[in-house]
């Protein structure tokens, strides 16, 4: 078996929306990964903090212009406030490199065609004109696994079906941990690069012991992680939803989730 050394050049860190209409927990994302560096020992020069302005388009690029600018030097690692910062994180990618497999792991429900930011990257919706211009090439749906259908969702389903995209239900990865990382190997194959998307509210909050439909197991997650991360080569990723508002029980519990689902990564970081 092939095993990469996964070493990520760099951690980029941004809340995204702009201070106005950020939420207390978005708008401390930065000061997450600040913990995430003093827990972890990490080398404070592996880390690039993006600080946002009033201008949400202004700050996507940003996060564009700085993944295209270190991708070429190293796999990357981004954390932010919102799923939303996969749309300058994938268009970077891809201009990267346009044969990279995409692990879509989600927590949004909607009808494909409204599921903002993956319909844009997909080609399936338009954004609005001129809103992201950087939009080059979008993602092929034989290079997108899609992974967070909740097994009510049968209108998703079909839909994911229908344009030909690979897909996991929650339940395959809370029964099945095994089995559903073969499929997704066989998806990924040998040589390709690969992007990994982790909405991290798709992780169960209550961290119960048996299987969930609706939500993943924290433990299903982590050895999903460490599959993939001893068997492909990652050459970038986002981790979305990580917020640190204080006094929000919640919150800490998703950054404490973090931690665990990562800290084989931290190890990784050159």
């Amino acid at each position: 078996m092939i095993r990469f050394n996964n070493r990520f050049h760099k951690i980029i860190s941004i809340p995204l929306y702009p201070p106005s209409v950020a939420t207390p927990g978005e708008s401390m994302s930065n000061y997450a990964t600040q913990m995430l560096i003093r827990n972890n020992k990490i080398c404070v020069r592996n880390v690039k903090d993006i600080f946002c302005t009033e201008s949400y388009s202004d700050n996507l690029y940003k996060l564009y212009f700085q993944n295209k600018k270190h991708l070429s030097h190293g796999s990357l690692m981004n954390i932010g406030g919102d799923h939303n910062i996969s749309t300058a994180t994938v268009c970077a990618t891809l201009h990267h490199n346009k044969q990279t497999k995409f692990i879509w792991i989600n927590s949004n429900d909607k009808p494909l065609c409204e599921n903002i930011p993956i319909s844009y990257l997909s080609g399936l919706s338009r954004p609005p004109k001129n809103s992201i211009e950087y939009l080059k090439n979008t993602i092929s749906p034989h290079n997108l696994f899609y992974i967070g259908l909740k097994d009510s969702n049968i209108q998703l389903q079909n839909q994911l079906e229908t344009n030909s995209i690979k897909y996991l239900h929650n339940g395959s990865l809370n029964y099945n941990i095994y089995h559903s990382i073969s499929e997704i190997s066989a998806f990924i194959g040998i040589n390709d690069p690969i992007y990994i998307s982790i909405d991290l509210n798709i992780i169960d909050k209550l961290n119960k012991p048996h299987p969930l439909t609706d939500a993943i197991h924290i433990n299903s997650l982590r050895i999903l992680l460490n599959s993939l991360l001893s068997r492909h080569h990652i050459l970038n990723m986002d981790i979305s939803n990580l917020s640190l508002g204080r006094n929000n029980l919640e919150n800490y519990q998703q950054f404490d989730n973090f931690q665990t689902l990562f800290e084989q990564y931290f190890t990784c970081i050159s």
